[in-house]
Order: C-alpha cells, then structure tokens, then sequence
C-alpha cells in the first residue's frame, strides 16, 4: 500500500504554512493532490513526490549518491514503492537500496528525525523520468 493522500496533503499544507509565499511552487502538486492522479507514481504528471533521507554519521559526513541516470550527486531517495506504507519508508528503503544501510543501522534523532518537507524546489529531472516531471522531494532530514 502507497503513502496515503493525506500524509502527502498534510506534509504540503505544513510546508505552505511555514512558507506561504511558495504556494506557487507546489501548485502542480496540489492539482494532482486535488485530481485523479497517483502523486507517488513516477508517471505521474505534472507533478510527483519523491522521498529523501539526508543520513549523517557520527563524524558529521553527509551520505551522498552519484545517480548514474542523471550524473547528479544526491542524498538517498527515489519513488515510493507498492510496499511502502508510509513517506518515511520510502526514505529508509531507498536508504537501504543505493547505500546498503538497513533500517536497524539507522538513527532518528530527536531534533532531526522529523518527516519533513525540507527541499520543494520541484526540480526537473530527465535521467529515468518523463522530460517535465516535476518532482517534489518530502525527506527525513
């Protein structure tokens, strides 16, 4: 089962409540939220989410993915899955998948392991998706 609507919905609203001069930003995302759409479908467009981890170590590093399909060097993410029940699985399991790390390696943090909406910038990506994909990134960070 997919991250539910509503996680989505209310991780948007959240955002558009810290940063009301964005609405514009995420006005695909809310069409599709609105629409008939699967927002956590790849082929989704418009819009679709994508989830992120940023995974720090104890010697504060930053993990870091070179993507081969976009030659880009990214934080742990990608598309939510069938098996993903919620956005902060997403981010684990893609933690899991690009870097190894399984979700007991993992530790959330008090201050910083909040399921968040840290990057909106609705960046579009060609490597591996249709050409004017908008994807909005919701992450632990």
């Amino acid at each position: 089962m997919a991250p539910a609507l509503s996680e989505i919905r209310a991780l948007v609203q959240t955002y558009l409540v810290r940063h009301p001069a964005e609405h514009a930003v995420v006005e695909a995302l809310l069409a599709v939220l609105d629409g008939a759409g699967d927002p956590t479908s790849r082929a989704t467009l418009p819009a679709h989410i994508t989830c992120s981890a940023v995974v720090i170590s104890r010697d504060r590093r930053v993990l870091h993915i070179h993507h081969k399909a976009g030659g880009l060097v990214l934080v742990p993410g990608g598309h939510p899955e069938p098996v993903d029940r919620t956005l902060l699985a997403t981010a684990v399991r893609e933690v899991g998948e690009e870097a190894g790390i399984k979700p007991g390696g993992l530790c959330l943090t008090p201050l910083l392991g909040v399921l968040s909406l840290f990057r909106f910038d609705g960046h579009h990506w060609c490597g591996g998706q249709a050409a004017g994909a908008v994807s909005y990134s919701a992450g632990l960070r």
